[in-house]
């Protein structure tokens, strides 16, 4: 299962990424977070939906990189203090399950 913790490093993970240029660890990363995205509520899956839609247009080198680095970059920033707020993972507290 997913807590609160381990998808707030993916997206931090995935910033870092695009920061280095790093094609393939960004791959991973947002196959990673494609995962997650059934476990979180609804006003913060969109937003992570959109960062993975956005970084993948960076990956795949469609478009103005420079600009769609800048925006994943923003998006990232805007999603994580959301995921620090209540409950956002379900069921999940940030220690992990059951606890």
């Amino acid at each position: 299962m997913f807590t609160r913790r381990s998808v707030v490093g993916r997206i931090k993970g995935l910033r870092y990424a695009v920061r280095l240029n790093d094609f393939r660890l960004a791959q991973r990363l947002r196959m990673a977070l494609t995962a997650t995205l059934r476990h979180i509520d609804e006003p913060v899956r969109d937003e992570l939906a959109h960062l993975v839609d956005v970084s993948g247009l960076w990956v795949r080198n469609v478009g103005d990189r420079h600009k769609i680095k800048r925006e994943i970059d923003k998006l990232a920033r805007d999603i994580v203090p959301h995921l620090g707020r209540g409950r956002n993972v379900r069921g999940m507290s940030d220690d992990g399950p059951g606890r």
